[in-house]
Formats: structure tokens, C-alpha cells, sequence
């Protein structure tokens, strides 16, 4: 009603609520996230449990179940990592799960993570620095102070022992062939590198898997490959969709053949330059939106403790050698540690 808009979204790492809309706004946005901080983990009743678990499960029906190859998003996280590991499961969770929640288990996990100790709070847009710094200071200093919940260590990614393979039937018109293995976290060393190895094999029509899998042989729809950053553990990414008639096992040994090349011998100055400037003019794009300016200042925040570490960010793709992508690109393509997902329309 007073012409803004608010959501929220939950990766792997972090939970992100946002409000858009008119700068007059701003103390109505910081009220409603302060009062949500405040009470809603000691105030969630069973009624409004009910309401946004049956939300959730529509969500789940509606982004992954009637999603063409939405399975592959519930079914890798549990081939990569081993119970426990808190990537082991998919963000949104199970049905299962969903319905069994009860209200102390929504309570308790609020109280311990949505804490002030544990937010970045960042106010973007057309709005005086100092006057929102003591709007800030009204809604959120009364807040009582709580310790900062525990974060899990970031250690090194686990190790898959040989090779993890697994088919799967999906309600789709073409089988799809989904290869995953573990990589840097986010903003360590080796992520950039792989971020760009994942442009040479797949972005253009000049990339390595387009030229040998869709302009060469026709063995492939659709060819991608990338570098899923996460805070704890990344995951390295070849995804072919198979054109019809060809089979499953001649489509994987035209990728290995391409990754075997791939890895035999640095990419050329020109396949760096041309997935830098690729990496580079998408990072440049986002920058538009005031709203990605302001997740991205959060992420730095609570990945470095620097929410102006968008210089140092770029620059490590700008530092990055044909020779250190290659050495990344060994250390973890490793064809007998990876998992091999294979989806196939149902019978």
C-alpha cells in the first residue's frame, strides 16, 4: 500500500531480506526488519507455521518438481557431500522435513541465527548517509544483545572416493548428462581460476564444448560449464544436454575427450582475455541495479569483512595466468573423483 516491495530468498549460506521502494520508505523498511528480529521467533504460532510450510511446499513443487530437470538441484547436493556436512542436502529442504517441523523448531533455530550480532544491514539508494545511520541506530539499537551464533569452520572440501554415478528419470523430452566435482570456496585461491576455466569450455560459439559437442558432431543440444561459489565448499560443473537418438555413453566420451584437451596445455591469452572480458561485462551489468549493489556490499561484509572488497574481487580475475587456470583446472577436474548424474525421460 505505500508503493514499496519487500521478499527474501535463502542459499546455501545466507538467508536475505530485502525491501524496494522510494526513499521516504526507509523507516518503514527498518521498523518492519527490526520488528521481525525482535518477535517473530518468540510470536511464531502454529497458525502461521502452517501457512508459509504449505508456501514453501508449492514453492518446492512449482521451482523443482514441475521444473525440467529441477531434480538434478535435490539429487546432487547428497552424491557430493557426506551426511553431516551441512551442503548435504538442498537449501529448500524435503516434504518430509517441511511437514514435520513444529513450531519449537522454527523458534529455536530463529533465536539462535536471526540475531543483530549475526546481520550486515545495507541501506542503498537516494538517501542522506547520516540520517540513515540514526534511523538505523532508532529501530535497531534497542534491540537486546545476543552472542554471535557459532559459524561452521571453513575447512577443505571433502573428497570423493573414485567415481559417483547415478541415473535418474525425469518428466523431460531429452537426457541430460550432469558431471560435478569439488572446487575453492568462494573468494579463496583457485575460484577465479575455475570461474574463467568454466567460460573457455562453454561460453561462445568459439568455447571447447560448443565447437566439439553442438558445431562438430551433433551430439549435443546445449553445453555448460561453471563454477558454483559457495562460502564452506564450490562445486566445478559440466552440464550436456544429448541430442536425440545419440547415446548416453557416446555423449560422456565426447565430453571427456574435451576435458582430457582442455587439460593437456594452457588455454591461449585469447581464451583468457575473451572469458575475462565475458566474466567481467556480466559482474560490470549487475552493478546497475541498486538492489544488487546492495546484496553484493552484504556478501563482502560477511564473507571478508570488507563490504569494499569489489576491487580486490575483480582483480583476481584480472591476475589470473593462462598457466594458473590450467594448474586449477587439474587440481580439481580430476576424472576419477567426480560425480556423473545422468537424467533420462521417464519411461
Amino acid at each position: 500500500e505505500a508503493g514499496g516491495s519487500n521478499n527474501a530468498w535463502t542459499s546455501s549460506d545466507f538467508t536475505n531480506y530485502y525491501e524496494v521502494g522510494p526513499p521516504g520508505l526507509l523507516p518503514l523498511f527498518l521498523w518492519l526488519e527490526a520488528d521481525r528480529l525482535e518477535v517473530l521467533g518468540r510470536e511464531l504460532g502454529r497458525e502461521q507455521l502452517d501457512l508459509q510450510r504449505e508456501v514453501v511446499l508449492n514453492e518446492m513443487r512449482q521451482r523443482v518438481e514441475n521444473v525440467p530437470y529441477g531434480k538434478v538441484d535435490v539429487v546432487l547436493p547428497g552424491l557430493l557431500y557426506p551426511k553431516g556436512h551441512p551442503y548435504h542436502h538442498p537449501v529448500i529442504g524435503s516434504a518430509e522435513d517441511l511437514r514435520a517441523a513444529d513450531v519449537p523448531d522454527v523458534r529455536s533455530f530463529f533465536e539462535r541465527h536471526y540475531l543483530p550480532a549475526n546481520a550486515v544491514l545495507v541501506i542503498a539508494g537516494d538517501v542522506d548517509v547520516d540520517k540513515a545511520k540514526e534511523l538505523a541506530e532508532r529501530y535497531f539499537g534497542f534491540l537486546p544483545k545476543a552472542e554471535k551464533p557459532e559459524r561452521v569452520a571453513n575447512v577443505d572440501p571433502p573428497q570423493l572416493d573414485g567415481i559417483v554415478r547415478r541415473t535418474i528419470e525425469d518428466r523431460v523430452e531429452l537426457p541430460k548428462i550432469v558431471m560435478a566435482w569439488h572446487s575453492p570456496p568462494h573468494l579463496k585461491p583457485g575460484d577465479a581460476e575455475l570461474d574463467l576455466f568454466g567460460a573457455i569450455l562453454s561460453t561462445g560459439k568459439a568455447s571447447r564444448l560448443y565447437q566439439a559437442l553442438v558445431y562438430e558432431k551433433p551430439i549435443a543440444q546445449t553445453v555448460e560449464a561453471y563454477q558454483w561459489s559457495r562460502g564452506l565448499s564450490s562445486v566445478f560443473v559440466v552440464e550436456v544436454l544429448v541430442r536425440p537418438g545419440v547415446s548416453l555413453d557416446e555423449a560422456e566420451r565426447a565430453i571427456d575427450a574435451v576435458l582430457v584437451d582442455a587439460l593437456s596445455k594452457a588455454p591461449s591469452a585469447e581464451d583468457v582475455e575473451r572469458a575475462r572480458n565475458h566474466y567481467e561485462l556480466a559482474f560490470l551489468e549487475g552493478l546497475q541495479s541498486v538492489q544488487k549493489r546492495a546484496q553484493l556490499l552484504a556478501l563482502y561484509q560477511a564473507l571478508t569483512g570488507d563490504p569494499g572488497y569489489l576491487e580486490k574481487d575483480l582483480a583476481r580475475y584480472r591476475q589470473a595466468t593462462p598457466e594458473g587456470i590450467l594448474e586449477w583446472a587439474k587440481k580439481v577436474v580430476d576424472p576419477n573423483r567426480r560425480v556423473i548424474l545422468r537424467v533420462v525421460p521417464q519411461a
